[in-house]
């Protein structure tokens, strides 16, 4: 709506940041471009967002496995060692 009641010459918009400067700061162009680009990094962050909560959910299961494998581990050592170290004090 801005871009449509502004001057003829305001309505070309630009193809590429390099251009976009040339534009005046206060015209309805300028604004819409803003705009534009400020919408587009808030969907590059959601895509993002979302890709890291998939891998990070794939990481938090593999870790908590991976620790309760570990801890079992470590109750078996601490169990030989108290088995058999006690052992040869008899």
């Amino acid at each position: 709506g801005a871009v449509e009641n502004s001057e003829p010459e305001g309505k070309r918009l630009p193809r590429s940041p390099l251009l976009g400067r040339w534009i005046p700061s206060d015209s309805p162009a300028s604004r819409v471009t803003t705009l534009s680009g400020s919408v587009a990094d808030l969907e590059y962050s959601i895509r993002t967002h979302e890709v890291m909560n998939r891998w990070f959910s794939y990481a938090v299961v593999l870790h908590i496995l991976l620790s309760v494998a570990l801890y079992g581990l470590l109750a078996i050592h601490i169990w030989s060692g108290w088995y058999f170290g006690l052992r040869w004090l008899t």
